[in-house]
Parts: structure tokens; sequence; C-alpha cells
């Protein structure tokens, strides 16, 4: 699923201090919390005086957001104003060292309050040295695509071998080499496991981001398959590795990349579907926003009316010829549909056009994973969490295994872990915004299926 975004803004002032009381305690660290229709947002700043001036940086805990530059910073008579993303804060210095204020989108103003100090995230699971394993970055071309190269980590076992390998294939949106979201890295904490357990593991960075290159956003499904089939191929060139079984492992949209990759290559040896889907995307994505909204607490109106918005947008975009086309009819339809639906403003639905119609999204809207499962002849494991409101679990489990048999594959298993969500913790509420909060970040149930299962189909 796509990150969310957050739009700063504005501020009543709560309090009067003089200048010489608060200039003495502003620079340093803040934390507060941003209360929003959505989700609890832990927001951290660090303010520091430059000279005459002031610089400031933010943190989006609960969005993986670090260091975001603020503009603008001032402070003077006890009054901290800041803009960032074209919004703007306001807040006051109160004699109990707290800063009071509200932030302000396009007249939307939500409180805001800073205390001193930094948000603490416990991240129990993120390895640790020293390793038993060894440790290297490599890179690679990809064979298939012009102006592609792969950047990413290597971690191999101890020992003579041979020993099965596995390429990490991660979900939709541009991701780093650990699958990094929310301050949760879990391909480092799986490709840990998976190693320290007698798997060696190449996880990395998508095309166009960190030390790979390429245009992310000019990509599909289809294109980054190849990624996946390039790491299969420097793995293979790897003389100095005994490997038994070279395989992939996806998880989310990875799941639908894996499969395509898999029937290009009798060198894909097995394939995990790690939350993997099993059924057309725009029917997949129509089933989502139902889900997600239901566990934000939405009601039945807005849930029906979202989903019935959405699935009219998704209709569109997949019988039109071009991207061109889809957004002239897109235009016309909101404007039609908000004379009916108050709840519908043209001007927002206008701005997130561009992220519904893309070459990604259309790709993905049409793809049917089925008639690519029928193709896949490898020993496939497929495992989803029960409480996925992303991926929703009965559905794609049974679409998948459904598929595999259709083609004669009777190397399948299928496994469904209650109460873990889509990136496999064991959740409370299981909305997204809870995935941020939890310690957790890879079930250690899963993953020990998951290393048991390939040491034994990669052999």
């Amino acid at each position: 699923m796509k990150k969310l975004s957050l739009w700063c803004v504005g501020i009543w002032c709560l309090a009067m201090l003089p200048q010489w009381a608060s200039s003495q305690t502003v620079e340093g660290a803040w934390k507060g919390v941003l209360k929003t229709e959505m989700m609890d947002l832990r927001v951290g700043i660090v303010l520091e005086a430059k000279g005459a001036g002031w610089s400031a940086k933010m943190d989006l805990l609960d969005q993986g957001m670090k260091g975001l530059p603020l503009t603008k910073v001032e402070f003077a008579d006890s009054l901290l104003t800041f803009e960032i993303n074209g919004g703007r804060y306001e807040g006051h210095l109160s004699g109990a060292g707290k800063i009071q204020g509200n932030l302000d989108q396009a007249g939307t103003k939500t409180p805001l309050d800073f205390e001193r100090g930094q948000w603490v995230v416990n991240r129990p699971q993120e390895p640790k040295a020293p390793f038993p394993y060894t440790i290297e970055e490599v890179s690679y071309p990809n064979a298939f695509a012009e102006g592609v190269a792969l950047a990413g980590t290597l971690t191999v076992p101890e020992g003579p071998g041979p020993y099965p390998a596995v390429v990490l294939i991660s979900g939709s949106g541009p991701s780093n080499r650990d699958e990094e979201i929310l301050m949760h890295k879990p391909f480092w904490v799986l490709a840990d496991y998976l190693s320290r357990h007698g798997v060696a593991v190449l996880r990395f960075d998508d095309r166009g981001v960190g030390q790979s290159t390429g245009k992310h956003a000019l990509a599909t499904a289809a294109d980054f398959a190849t990624d996946a089939l390039a790491g299969v191929a420097y793995l293979k060139g790897r003389k100095d590795l005994k490997l038994s079984k070279i395989g992939l492992a996806g998880h989310s949209e990875g799941g639908v990349i894996g499969p395509l990759a898999a029937v290009q290559s009798t060198d894909v040896g097995f394939v995990v579907l790690l939350a993997g889907t099993g059924v057309n995307g725009a029917i997949l994505l129509g089933e989502q926003t139902e889900l997600v909204m239901r566990a934000m607490g939405s009601s039945d109106d807005a849930v029906k009316r979202a989903r019935a918005n959405n699935e009219a947008m998704y209709r569109i975009i997949v019988k039109s010829k071009s991207i061109k086309q889809a957004k002239s009819k897109l235009e016309k339809w909101v404007v039609k549909a908000a004379k009916k639906d108050t709840s519908i403003h043209v001007a927002e639905y206008k701005a997130m056009f561009p992220q519904m119609n893309n070459v990604w999204i259309r790709y993905f809207l049409k793809h049917d994973p089925a008639p690519v499962l029928e193709k896949v002849k490898c020993p496939v494991l497929a495992v989803n969490g029960g409480e996925d409101v992303q991926v929703p679990s009965d559905m794609n489990l049974t679409a998948i295994e459904a598929a595999l048999k259709r083609g004669g594959n009777t190397d399948v298993t299928i496994k469904n872990y209650p109460g873990l969500n889509h990136l496999f913790q064991r959740c409370t509420t299981c909305a997204v915004s809870e995935y941020s909060v939890l310690e957790e970040t890879f079930s250690q149930e899963v993953m020990e299926e998951v290393g048991k299962w390939i040491l034994e189909k990669g052999r």
C-alpha cells in the first residue's frame, strides 16, 4: 500500500511570555501527537538557532518520514511559526515548557501541542552484530531493461554449502532493500533469520531507489519481474557460491511479481508469496477500500460511498485506452458525481487523479494473477495474515490455491495466520495506522515456516 501523506499548517496563540524567557528554552527536541481522522500521528521536531535565524527538521514517525526540512522558521515573543509542504504552524511556548498550537491545512485547523523530548521507537527484532554469516554489498545489471542496474545486499550462511538462495521482492511503491516502512525493516529482519538458518538471501533497492538506477514511476509489475530475474541471473553467475536452488519471495505486490518472473525462467526453483494477491487488481482495491475504512471505524454509509466511488473510477481507468483519455473521463465523472454526493470535493478528487491514473496502476487494475499462477510449475508457499486489510486472506489464498491447482501444480502449501496483519505483525486493531505502533516487525512463527519450507524445497 502506498504511504500516507501529511500536510501541515497554522495556529492560534494560546499563551504569551516575554521573549527573553522563551528564547532560552525553545532550542532542541520536541514531540507531540497530531490526531487526524485517519490516525494519531507522532510528530517530532528539532529546533536549532542559526545566527540570527532558526533551522528545523520534522520527523513523522508513523509515516516513516525523517528529517523533513521546515521552512520560514521563526521564533519571537514566545511564538513559533514554520511552514512545510505549503502549510503553516503557529504555536506559543507556555510557562509550563510546552508549545501549544494548531496545524492548519486549507483552513482546517488541528491542535498540535509539543513537549520537550524525543519519541523512542523500539524495534527489538532489528538485527544486531555479530552476524554468523557473510554480508556483501553487490550490484548487477538488468539485461532486460536499458539503464537499469540493481544494488543490494547478499547474506550468505557460514559453511561450505550447498544452500538454497532466495531473492526478496518488495511490495508496491518505491522501496529500499529492507522494504523499510514506518520505521520497520521487514526484509532485513527476514534476511537475517533466513541466513542464520542456512539460506542465502539477496535483497535489493527497487529501480530508481537508493543505489539502484532506472525510473520507478515508469515501471509496472511486468518490468519489476525482470528486475527479480536479474537477481536470479546474478546469483546463478556467482560460481564461488555453492547454491542448490534459487527461489523468489515476494511481499504484497511482490507476490504478483514473483509468479510473473517464475514463468519466464526455469532457473526459478521455488516461489514464496507473502500476502500475495490472487485476484484482479480492481477487485482487490475495492475490497481493500472497505476493509481499511472499517478498521479505521468509518460508518457504513461512508464505506459504501467510498467503495462505490473508487470502483467507478477504476472502471473508467480500465476501460480507457490511454492515460489522457482516462483523465478526461475522470474529470467529467467527478463533476457529475459531486452533484449527487456532497462528500465529493471536485478539487480534491482531481488532485488524486495523477496517483490513480498512471502506468503502474493501470497495469495493476487490469492484471489478473490467476492465469499466471496457472503456469507456475515449481513449488509454491503462500502465506497471509488472517487480519490483513490490504490483501484479504481468505479471498486471495483461495484464489491462489485454485489457480495453481488448475494449472496442475501439486506442490503447493497454503497457510493462513490468524491475528496477523499485512506486515505479519501480531495486531490488536489491525488497522493500517497500527503498523508503526507495534514493536514486532515480522512474526517469528511465519519466518520459521518460510525458512523450514525453503530448506526443504530448495535442496
